[in-house]
């Protein structure tokens, strides 16, 4: 199972990297085992592992989202990895 949700926008007054690492925080039920900075769509992303499940969690403009999958086999990561921010006009 794949989950793409809509978060809470990015505050103007934080850093992608502050916003991504409180919101992992505030949104895995589970203790987090690991995380890695990734690049995702171009974006600076974080992936966030806890017992069962990775969380990949990104910022598009003030856009956050997170990408919730259970444990990572090969079909997921290559539906993550392709993963685009779609531009507005």
């Amino acid at each position: 199972m794949v989950m793409i949700e809509r978060l809470v926008d990015k505050p103007e007054d934080k850093t992608v990297e502050v916003w991504l690492h409180e919101v992992a925080k505030d949104t895995v039920l589970w203790p987090i085992r690991r995380e890695e900075w990734i690049i995702l769509s171009g974006s600076k992303a974080l992936k966030v592992v806890n017992n069962g499940s990775e969380t990949t969690y990104a910022v598009h403009g003030s856009s956050t989202i997170a990408i919730r999958y259970d444990r990572p086999v090969k079909v997921v990561n290559q539906i993550v990895s392709a993963f685009k921010f779609q531009h507005r006009k």
